[in-house]
């Protein structure tokens, strides 16, 4: 991770200007107290950075979860189509005789009449 992207070089010569200079007077309390800040800056923007690319790494699975079902959906498809065909072509090979589904009609070709 580059941190002289976000906050330029200017930030920290002059963070370090002033921690390591004697000639101004800091109280520890108050290096401390920028150093934290300083630390927690850098955190921040890492902690943004990280996020950004665990969403990018999750936007991606989401495409990847789609193409799968997509070439899913086109298998399945295919083999439709290709039962469909042979359906067709079988019947065209065997006589069906269609049946008489009608309420009043005898669905039981066992059953005598």
């Amino acid at each position: 991770m580059n941190l002289d992207a976000g906050l330029g070089l200017g930030f920290y010569h002059a963070f370090f200007f002033i921690w390591s200079r004697r000639k101004i007077k800091m109280s520890r309390a108050s290096k401390l107290t920028l150093a934290a800040t300083g630390l927690g800056t850098a955190g921040i923007v890492y902690f943004v950075h990280w996020s950004q690319e665990q969403e990018r790494a999750n936007m991606h699975k989401g495409v990847e979860r789609d193409m799968e079902k997509q070439r899913v959906r086109h298998e399945r498809q295919a083999d439709f189509e290709m039962q469909k065909r042979l359906e067709e072509e079988y019947l065209k090979l065997q006589k069906v005789s269609p049946i008489d589904v009608s309420p009043g009609g005898d669905n039981n070709p066992a059953k005598g009449t």
